[in-house]
């Protein structure tokens, strides 16, 4: 980690070792988007197939390949859960030549920020069923918990169940608030702010209580001291990255922390992120949450698609997902992820195509040859790149329910939404504070509509709104949609076999 010390020109008080290749960055962003020093680059990707497409894979080459070209470039990464990693996709460490060190820390729990998150929310959950059993003062209803335990792991059986309190569920780590708090969060008073108001109960007048009322939330946020640092480590190459925070993106907000995005523009000329899944997915929560909240301007953004994934979604999808990035006012670069498998002549006619319709493209060969496979992904970014504020796609005071219907005609290319009885309810019963929060919704990644069956850039389709969750200290309000779930399942043959 010498060499990464040196090339960020880090003083002893800019962080602490907690592995010998692991840093935590106590220095605090300094950002604001007047002084901007950045140019952040976003890297998403087309409607992805249950494998993915290697957009990790994409930000490590291009971080290698930026700083090969002579320049400052910080990649910016969400942590891995362990969900995937023993489920169906495996470790999220990039591959080949385009890989982070070190790779059996970062893929199997980093530095322990994913297990300080549940501790911290459990221990929320706990002091409140104490609260309850001890009849303390307000009392609370019994019958539902707003705030449900987590755990990192995909476990099916812990959707629902029943203790002796009553029914309860889990969630995902990386779907959890106190996720959603970290990742959002600019500083630690920022996330104090943000805890205190996390809801956990209704007392029996119908009023939502939070743990700031009931002084839950120090002990929290005590918890969540040093996760709040974002983690440092290094790529292959020796490119610097900061890994910080994991929320999904189809069912989480999807993009890596605030914090580590702001204090990695303060340091480099150019910093490379990504947003999960498909660009309906990651993109539009990183353009209408991330970079609203945290006043983010973006340079461009790289459009990673395959040719697997072509065969799958056709080429309809990428023109669908190229003109919602252009939506947003950015520039898009089209990167084809080179696989072993890919002839020449595939990736020669993808070329063609993409030329004919006017889209700039080039080959990303990171996974065999590392920077070296990028220069042209890196030299045609850097040609494009100019900061520029984000449009985003709806104003924080228009009627939740529009946002969700702009979210969905706009980007899904939905024709209508339909809401359920459930959802319905709850939007008469909140009302006009729902206004101010952020739309995050919840469907499938495997298809722009929310059943997972409907391959392409489909029209015709309904979005169907199932459920609502408001979360109040993460402002946005989780849109559960289709049959997505909180807490996925494993699949018939998960990779916790392969070890």
């Amino acid at each position: 980690m010498k060499k990464i010390i040196d090339q960020l020109s880090l003083s002893e008080d800019d962080y602490f070792y907690c592995h010998r290749e692991i840093l935590k960055m106590t220095k605090g962003p300094t950002y604001s988007l007047a002084k901007q020093k950045g140019k952040l680059i976003l890297v998403t990707a087309m409607s992805p197939t249950t494998s993915g497409e290697g957009k990790t894979t994409v930000v490590v080459a291009l971080n290698d390949a930026l700083k090969r070209l002579g320049h400052l470039s910080i990649a910016t990464l969400r942590q891995p859960s362990l969900g995937p990693v023993f489920g169906m996709k495996g470790g999220a460490s990039g591959g080949g030549k385009a890989s982070i060190e070190p790779a059996d820390k970062i893929d199997f729990g980093l530095s322990g920020d994913f297990s300080l998150i549940e501790s911290a929310n459990n221990l929320l959950v706990a002091l409140t069923e104490n609260h309850i059993y001890q009849r303390n003062s307000p009392q609370l209803k019994t019958d539902e918990l707003l705030l449900p335990r987590c755990m990192d792991m995909n476990d099916r059986g812990l959707r629902n169940f029943t203790n002796s309190q009553g029914q309860r569920h889990f969630v995902i780590t990386a779907a959890s608030e106190l996720m959603a708090i970290l990742s959002l969060s600019k500083n630690h008073a920022d996330l104090e702010r943000a805890v205190s108001k996390v809801a956990l109960a209704y007392d029996h007048n119908g009023k939502v209580v939070t743990a700031g009322e009931l002084g839950f939330h120090k002990a929290a946020v005590k918890i969540l001291h040093d996760a709040c640092y974002p983690n440092l480590v290094r790529s292959r190459e020796d490119a610097p990255i900061f890994m910080h925070a994991g929320p999904f993106a189809n069912i989480a907000q999807g993009t890596c922390s605030l914090r580590s995005t702001s204090l990695a523009l303060d340091m480099a000329n150019y910093v490379v992120t990504e947003a999960g899944f498909g660009a309906d997915l990651g993109a539009e929560k990183f353009f209408d949450i991330k970079c609203q909240r945290g006043n983010l301007a973006v340079a461009a953004a790289v459009l990673v698609v395959t040719t697997k994934a072509i065969a799958e979604h056709g080429l309809e999808n990428v023109r669908t997902h190229y003109q919602n990035l252009q939506s947003f006012g950015v520039p898009v670069v089209i990167t084809i992820n080179k696989f072993a498998t890919d002839s020449d002549q595939e990736l020669s006619l993808l070329l063609h195509d993409f030329a004919q319709e006017g889209w700039e493209a080039v080959i990303c060969d990171g996974f065999a040859l590392g920077s070296e496979g990028s220069l042209d992904l890196a030299s045609k970014v850097v040609s494009v790149a100019q900061n520029r504020a984000v449009e985003s796609l709806y104003k924080n005071q228009t009627q939740f329910k529009d946002k969700v219907i702009q979210v969905a005609t706009k980007i899904y290319r939905a024709q209508k939404v339909e809401w359920s009885p459930l959802a319905l309810e709850k939007l008469k019963n909140w009302g006009k504070t729902l206004n101010s929060f952020n739309v995050c919704i919840a469907k499938t990644p495997l298809s722009l509509s929310d059943d997972p069956q409907i391959k392409g850039s489909p029209t015709d389709h309904t979005l169907h709104v199932r459920d609502l969750e408001i979360k109040y200290g993460a402002e946005f309000v989780i849109v559960l949609c289709g049959k997505v779930q909180l807490m996925p399942g494993l699949p018939k043959h998960p990779r916790a076999l392969l070890f």
